[in-house]
C-alpha cells in the first residue's frame, strides 16, 4: 500500500519569472494581488485552481501587476513532504 504525501513550499523558496524558464516544475501563473511589504513584496498567484502565494525581494523583484501572467518555479529541492492526514487535509488544516 502507498501512502499519500504532500509536498509544501514556503512562500520565500517559490521562484517566480515573467519570461518561461527551463526550469523543472515550472507553471504558468496570474497574479491575483501585490502587497508591498518593505523589503519583500508578496505575489498572491492563481495557477489554474491553486492558490499561491510567493514572497519576493522587493529591491531585486520586477514590478508585478495584477492579471499580469508569470511563471512560477517550485525548487524540487526546498519541498517539504508531509505523510498526507488520514482525516483528510482539511481536518487536519481547520482542526476541526
Amino acid at each position: 500500500i502507498r501512502d499519500s504525501v504532500i509536498v509544501v513550499f514556503r512562500p520565500s523558496d517559490i521562484r517566480v519569472f515573467k519570461k518561461v524558464t527551463n526550469d523543472d516544475n515550472v507553471f504558468k501563473a496570474t497574479v491575483k494581488d501585490v502587497e508591498f511589504l518593505g523589503l519583500i513584496t508578496r505575489l498572491h498567484l492563481r495557477i489554474k485552481t491553486w492558490d499561491v502565494i510567493a514572497d519576493v525581494w522587493t529591491s531585486t523583484s520586477e514590478s508585478y501587476r495584477k492579471n499580469e501572467e508569470v511563471y512560477v518555479v517550485f525548487p524540487p529541492e526546498w519541498g517539504i513532504v508531509y505523510q498526507y492526514p488520514k482525516e483528510g487535509l482539511m481536518l487536519e488544516v481547520l482542526g476541526e
